[in-house]
């Protein structure tokens, strides 16, 4: 699970995310989920700290988990006094539940096989209230490989700052689906090109129906699919029913 991409580069893959992301879009999908739950509390997992906050700014009470202390630093820098864990999410032990646990931004790609994503679902629920909701988003099968965010060149700009990401995918396994990702991040800002390599790149797509039967497997019951801002990935709903 480890990558160089969240610790030795965490800062070309923050501002990347930062730019690419549509983070409103994301942030209301997610606020529409939320609120018809009632959920306040909210565990959230993952590097997508502008989402984050975008609900935080909204009235949620939110804590937030990353496994690098590079990630863990950047979230800081914008979440500020946001109670905050360096946790893996297959063996969470916070000590308190929650309305929500979110875990987006496709971190779900680093659960390589079922027993680590069977892992993780367990360590979600146990952290979930009573009828506390999951909301997760995955790559799917059959559309993680398709377009240029992991087969050619993304290109994103920002107050001057502009990064380029030329990428290219490969499937190596095919049950479980994984791929290898090889990228090259440029980042070019005041007339000055600075490039980071990132190789070797693992990730796992899921169908539908995989995770609908990791949830199960997990003791947490499916609710429903549901369209994510981009095409390549969906965003599933599950609640704890104990």
């Amino acid at each position: 699970m480890k990558s160089v991409l969240y610790s030795e580069l965490s800062e070309i893959c923050h501002l990347f995310y930062k730019q690419y992301f549509q983070h409103q879009k994301i942030a209301a999908r997610l606020h529409r989920l939320l609120k018809k739950h009632g959920a306040k509390k909210i565990l959230f997992i993952g590097g997508l700290v502008h989402v984050a906050r975008l609900l935080q700014k909204k009235g949620y009470q939110l804590y937030f988990v990353d496994y690098t202390p590079e990630m863990l630093e950047r979230a800081r820098a914008v979440l500020g006094k946001t109670p905050m864990f360096l946790a893996d999410m297959r063996s969470l032990k916070l000590d308190d539940s929650f309305d929500a646990v979110l875990a987006i931004g496709r971190s779900f790609t680093y659960m390589y096989t079922d027993g680590d994503a069977s892992k993780a679902l367990v360590s979600f629920r146990s952290h979930l209230k009573r009828k506390g909701i999951l909301i997760i988003d995955n790559y799917q099968t059959g559309r993680i490989d398709k377009g240029s965010y992991f087969g050619g060149t993304i290109r994103t700009k920002h107050q001057g700052l502009r990064i380029n990401r030329i990428s290219k995918i490969v499937r190596r396994k095919q049950k479980p689906t994984l791929y290898q990702w090889d990228c090259t991040y440029e980042k070019v800002e005041n007339g000055t090109r600075l490039r980071f390599r990132d190789e070797g790149h693992l990730l796992r797509s899921f169908t539908k129906s995989e995770i609908e039967r990791l949830l199960k497997r997990s003791g947490l019951h499916f609710i429903a699919h549901h369209a994510n801002f981009e095409r390549k990935s969906f965003i599933t709903e599950a609640i704890h029913l104990p």
